[in-house]
């Protein structure tokens, strides 16, 4: 995997971590909130794609003739994901009375934006490479646009937050194809 393919990939997945991060920060933007939030989520995304690779390096025997496939059909699968979710998405304009940055909504919703991480370390796997330095650009990136988005979302559109979603969506494919084609 190239480092552009690489940084494809962060970006594609920091963009769920980035649009909800938009939405919290309209309503809970001090530093905390914005710390909290950022952290978690850059531990979670580098949590899950360690456990798929790990699960990955596992089943890569069974899959070796066709790991291209798979790692298409995995990246293709998340991007469907993500696009299906923005096109779903429905802001509410009834005020929040809890704070999303704390206690086990802040682990539902980190885990949540990491889902997609854990799918995407599952392709690791079929690299067969030390993909740590992966695992720490990927979370560096969305700790990077968690907080840019919750900086942004008390300013933005909520609107900004679907549109993201689907740029992350249509980048993660075009790195799909490209890692077939390649």
């Amino acid at each position: 995997m190239t480092p552009l393919e690489l940084a494809g990939i962060a970006i594609a997945l920091g963009f769920d971590a980035f649009s909800v991060a938009l939405g919290i920060g309209a309503c809970w933007s001090d530093f905390r909130s914005r710390f909290r939030l950022s952290w978690h989520f850059g531990v979670f995304q580098s949590l899950m794609p360690l456990i798929g690779w790990k699960l990955g390096q596992q089943i890569v025997p069974y899959i070796r003739g066709w790991d291209h496939w798979f790692v298409f059909g995995v990246l293709m699968a998340i991007s469907a994901k993500m696009l299906y979710e923005s096109l779903k998405h429905r802001d509410s304009d009834a005020p929040r009375t809890c704070n999303p940055t704390k206690g086990w909504m802040l682990v539902g919703l980190s885990l949540a934006v990491s889902i997609d991480a854990l799918a995407v370390g599952l392709t690791f796997g079929s690299l067969q490479r030390n993909q740590i330095a992966y695992i720490i650009v990927i979370g560096l990136t969305a700790i990077v646009m968690t907080a840019v988005g919750m900086v942004l979302g008390s300013t933005a559109s909520s609107k900004l937050g679907v549109w993201a979603e689907r740029a992350g969506a249509a980048l993660l494919a075009v790195v799909a194809v490209k890692l077939l084609v390649a």
